[in-house]
Parts: structure tokens; C-alpha cells; sequence
């Protein structure tokens, strides 16, 4: 089940991923967010989220904790779930951007070119969600491991990853397959595709 939710009348989408604000609204002017100043330093200001946010998971919850069908309860909790692991493979697909094993790339970060030998993404059952890392030949030879996000701004592709020449190998399926057995359907659906 997926239970489309629609933002309320008057709000719109913010900058801020997956959050909507009142247009209306006489705090923040319907960006979800407002400056405020520090007390000990007037001259700066930091932004401060607005009471008026709105979010389809909040909406979830607020309707998972009124329901009192044990069958209906268990509906919205698989799909506060699958929203959960959609977002963090959305903002791990972000973070590793355009970079593949055996592409070259220009760090803005460290100012200097590197080649990826391997991209590793944690466990999918964990229970803190997904995490990856990059693996990195920089061109003086050393190999570091990072978690550095790529940044369109000042990151670049230098040179994408060569094709393979034959097909991938098969994934592993079965009961053996953690992946197969994952109560994600989101990590299910991209492991059957070959994406995990």
C-alpha cells in the first residue's frame, strides 16, 4: 500500500526536501524557515525552521497513533517504512552523485584529480539505515577511503568508468540473501534489478 498524502490547501513546497509550508504564513513568508539573531552577536543570523512546516511522515504518524485497527496500524507502519528507506537511498544517491568505479574526478574538496575503486554501501537492515563510503586512487597513488559527498558546485567528471565488455554477474537470490529478505521493498525492487 502507498498512501498518497497531499499537503493541506495553501502550502507549497519548500527548499528543504520533503517539507511544505503555509504560503501565507506571517513567520517565514511560506519558505518554512526565518532568520533569527544570536544574543551575543547581533550581526549574526542563522535560519530557524517554522512552526508552520508540514511533512507526510508527521501526517503518518499523527494517523498511525488515532488508528485502532491492528490491520490498518500495520499498513501505515510499512509504509512510514518504505518512505524511511526511500529517503536515505535518495540522499545516498545524492551524496556519491555521478561517481562509478573506474570513473576519474576532480575533487573541488582536496583540489586534486582521482580514480574510484569501489563504492561500498552498509548493510541495508541496519538499523540506523543505510550508510556508504568511496574508495579513491588519488594520482599520486594513495588510496583513502571517505565519505565525502559530491558537490556539483565544485566537483567534476574528468573521464566516466570504461564499459563492460560482458555482463555483470548474476546477485545472489534465495533465503540466503539478505538483500532478498530485506523488509525494505525499496532495497527488494533495486537488488532484483541490479542496482544493489
Amino acid at each position: 500500500m502507498t498512501a498518497e498524502i497531499p499537503p493541506p490547501p495553501h502550502y507549497r513546497e519548500t527548499r528543504m526536501r520533503g517539507l511544505w509550508a503555509l504560503s501565507g504564513c506571517a513567520d517565514c513568508g511560506g519558505t518554512g524557515e526565518f532568520l533569527v539573531t544570536d544574543d551575543e552577536d547581533p550581526d549574526l543570523r542563522y535560519p530557524q525552521p517554522c512552526d508552520c512546516l508540514w511533512c507526510p511522515e508527521a501526517e503518518l504518524e499523527a494517523r498511525l497513533e488515532e488508528e485502532d485497527d491492528p490491520a490498518r496500524q500495520a499498513e501505515l507502519r510499512d509504509e512510514l517504512d518504505r518512505r524511511d528507506a526511500e529517503q536515505a537511498w535518495q540522499h545516498i544517491a545524492e551524496e556519491i552523485g555521478p561517481r562509478h568505479v573506474g570513473g576519474r574526478y576532480w575533487s573541488g574538496y582536496s583540489r586534486r584529480a582521482y580514480t574510484v575503486e569501489d563504492i561500498s554501501i552498509s548493510d541495508p537492515d541496519d538499523v540506523v539505515g543505510p550508510r556508504w563510503s568511496i574508495t579513491v586512487r588519488w594520482d599520486d597513488g594513495r588510496v583513502a577511503t571517505h565519505y565525502t559527498a559530491w558537490n556539483p558546485d565544485r566537483d567534476e567528471v574528468l573521464s566516466p568508468p570504461p564499459q563492460p565488455s560482458a555482463p555483470a554477474p548474476p546477485r545472489p537470490h534465495g533465503e540466503d540473501c539478505p538483500r532478498c529478505r530485506s523488509r525494505f521493498a525499496v532495497i527488494r525492487a533495486a537488488h532484483r534489478a541490479g542496482l544493489l
